[in-house]
């Protein structure tokens, strides 16, 4: 309700403003703190520290809580007034001094305003679990400082809240959540940092906001024994990356490693090398999707490429490395054996089977030194022996006096030589002795790709797939370009071979979009990152890139985690009116796969999704340039989402000669920034807008098959309130 008309507005409103003012004392107290008096070790992290807490301080300035819980606790008469926002503030000034006065929302006692019903509640805090009563549950919207509404929450006004939530308008930045977090969402975002986590989530189900709340929860949470730095974030793409770039702060969260698979591979593997396009295989079967043969071979290829049974074949090739790195014969170096070649394959083996073959190689050789610096005496006197023993033979042969005293001078030299650069000649022969991979990973991994008696064991012997490979190879060799599909191998080849320094400690990695990576490419994250946890989320029902992707997280969970994960499914969506994500089920119902679960929208309706046949494209544009106008002024954002880039370039063209401005996303390094965009369907997955234009889902453009059928749903959950759909001549099977 309006807050004026509450029965407790005066009460709420002096409680704002002392709470405003708080802040801004605290802020200018921060301005004007000195650190004059403190040790200068100490003080660029007190300045950080302090400038952190400015910045979250000002974001939280105009609206500074949104909820309040009034919680009793069992055999206490106290009742507790739990103001709850994104920014803890004590009360250092007045009379209450060291009181908190806003709890934050990752507080342990908070999950009772997302979880908790009026009555008999608890939660879980480092002491143990507080049983009490949940007497006052409150919902404030807080406006540039003004108390505009206070809503008493039970389940029904939580549901207005929430509708109020999901009728704004949207631009082109994600926002928080943290004051309509639903109760299967903040089960998600608080559960245990030890144990990794799959989630299926619906389109719409707030996946990725889930996850930035989640690191924001544990960097919270663990902020004693952890650092953001512990955390990383590995996303779709660049433009997914710059559309979630404000949450975190937002939440108060700096320093997190964001990055995307490429990006990452390129920093495990430190060499010059380039990746085709991420959507370069998917393009070309969007492109081709009447080639049947062409569609075959990408998608065997990509298959090949992303399952375990290539590890395996690394593996077996890894191994031939080292069988030709593993000497047969002992090391002896001037007559004292250092090392036998049977000791040394079991060390390679067994001791340090969980290195990487240059560690191990490095850790031998460090073994050999210090064998070699507690045998030095021995290795001189064999030396000396081994010169008298030359000494000796000269003797016995019958030479002039003059030949025999020049002799005796080499000898003698060749002695003090020996003995001087004993170390010099020890390392010389060691390294002789002990090759280190030399080579680079992407010659090593073209090798690979040649060597057919294991390629063959992938492709069961289709010659044509083996010209694949061999081509691959020498892209590889000759221009230094990879697939997508290639950057686990590197990755695994840099792990196994020379190891991966960076990125070992990190301690919780969160995945968005997960259904895109394979289950070799997981494996590979959780192998190098072997102290971490993981969070996975991803939607089976928008893996437009099956052909690379994982169409099952029973098989992740079990092939990369033993079983040791857990798969939560959340159906609830939240992003489309209910007429949206009715007409987008009957899309994906088509799609035959029993691993996609449908999504239930929450009880928001809107406007009908409007199916307009029209007898041209140009009509289609002209439609679309007719109604821009009006859209304009109901919507902060508008999509314009076709199949492909092709289709995007003739719309794109007419549409600007009919002087409307938009913005062409053409690929994944795109800035997202105008109110008009125009992005293909690949594209489109992870962003939402508040109105979407199909206009080109024609029997033509989009057949009855699994890729198309996932990428018109994709297109269709991306709006928030307004779905329009255009064809010529005959709309697609798929909705009708």
């Amino acid at each position: 309700m309006e807050a004026k008309m509450h029965k407790d507005y005066k009460e709420e409103k002096e409680k704002l403003e002392n709470v405003k003012k708080i802040i801004v004392e605290e802020i200018e107290l921060l301005s004007n703190k000195s650190y004059a008096n403190l040790n200068e070790d100490v003080i660029p992290d007190m300045i950080h520290m302090d400038n952190q807490r400015m910045k979250k301080l000002n974001i939280t300035t105009h609206n500074p809580y949104f909820g309040r819980i009034d919680f009793r606790e069992n055999n206490q008469e106290k009742i507790e007034k739990i103001y709850i926002g994104k920014v803890s503030i004590m009360d250092y000034e007045s009379e209450n001094d060291g009181v908190m006065i806003i709890t934050d929302w990752r507080a342990p006692i908070s999950t009772l305003y997302y979880d908790g019903n009026l009555g008999n509640v608890d939660y879980h805090c480092p002491a143990g679990i507080i049983d009490g009563e949940l007497l006052i549950k409150r919902n404030y919207k807080i406006h540039n400082g003004y108390l505009e509404k206070i809503t008493d929450v039970d389940v029904s006004a939580i549901d207005e809240m929430l509708l109020e939530a999901l009728e704004d308008k949207k631009d082109t930045k994600l926002k928080d959540i943290v004051s309509t977090i639903q109760a299967e969402q903040n089960e998600i975002i608080r559960a245990d940092l030890m144990k990794s986590l799959i989630i299926q989530g619906v389109a719409g189900s707030g996946k990725t906001t889930i996850a930035l709340h989640r690191i924001a929860y544990l960097i919270y949470t663990y902020k004693h024994r952890y650092k953001a730095h512990d955390f990383m974030i590995i996303a779709p793409n660049k433009l997914f990356l710059q559309y979630i770039e404000d949450m975190l702060p937002e939440l108060g969260v700096e320093d997190v490693e964001q990055t995307t698979m490429e990006i990452l591979t390129k920093n495990i593997v430190p060499e010059p090398f380039d990746i085709r396009e991420n959507d370069d295989k998917l393009k070309r079967m969007i492109n081709n999707n009447s080639n049947h043969e062409l569609l075959k071979s990408l998608r065997t290829i990509s298959k090949i490429k992303t399952n375990l049974m290539y590890k395996e074949m690394l593996n077996q090739y890894v191994n031939g490395i080292i069988t030709e790195i593993l000497p047969t014969d002992d090391f002896i170096f001037e007559g004292v054996q250092l090392i036998e070649a049977s000791q040394l394959a079991e060390m390679f083996y067994e001791n340090h089977k969980r290195y990487s073959v240059l560690k191990s190689i490095k850790l031998i050789k460090r073994l050999m030194t210090s064998r070699f610096e507690n045998n030095k005496s021995d290795i001189e006197d064999n030396i000396y022996d081994m010169i008298n023993m030359k000494q000796m033979n000269l003797q016995k042969n019958e030479i002039n006096r003059f030949d025999y005293n020049e002799e005796v001078k080499k000898n003698h030299l060749e002695q003090q030589l020996r003995v001087k650069n004993m170390k010099k000649n020890f390392t010389k022969q060691m390294n002789v002795y002990l090759r280190e991979p030399k080579k680079s990973i992407l010659n090593y991994y073209a090798q690979f790709l040649m060597e057919e008696k294991l390629i063959k064991k992938l492709i069961e012997d289709e010659e044509s797939l083996m010209d694949s490979f061999r081509e691959m190879s020498n892209n590889i060799r000759k221009k230094k370009i990879v697939e997508i599909e290639d950057l686990p191998a590197l990755m695994y080849l840099q792990h196994r071979l020379k190891g991966v320094q960076d990125i070992t400690n990190i301690q919780h990695v969160v995945i968005d979009e997960g259904q895109d990576f394979g289950v070799f490419q997981f494996y590979v994250l959780k192998a190098i990152m072997k102290e971490a946890t993981f969070t996975i989320l991803g939607d089976i029902a928008q893996g437009i890139n099956y052909h690379r992707g994982t169409t099952n997280w029973k098989h992740v969970q079990h092939q990369v985690f033993q079983g040791q994960c857990q798969i939560k499914n959340l159906q609830q969506s939240y992003r489309t009116t209910v007429e949206i994500m009715n007409a987008a089920n009957q899309v994906i119902k088509k799609v035959d796969d029993e691993n996609i679960i449908p999504a239930y929208p929450v009880l928001r309706h809107g406007l009908e999704v409007e199916k307009v046949k029209k007898n041209s494209y140009k009509e289609i544009v002209d439609c679309i340039v007719l109604e821009m106008n009006k859209w304009v002024k109901e919507h902060n954002s508008i999509a314009i989402i076709c199949k492909n880039n092709q289709q995007c370039e003739n719309i794109y063209r007419q549409i600007t000669n009919n002087g409307i401005h938009v913005q062409w996303l053409k690929d994944r390094d795109s800035k997202y920034s105008h109110q008009i965009v125009l992005l293909p369907s690949y594209l489109a997955k992870g962003l939402e807008f508040d109105c979407v234009i199909i206009p080109d889902a024609g029997e033509n453009h989009y057949k009855m098959n699994k890729l198309d059928g996932m990428l018109l749903y994709v297109c269709m959950t991306r709006a928030l309130h307004e779905l329009r759909i255009f064809y010529v001549k005959d709309c697609s099977d798929l909705l009708t």
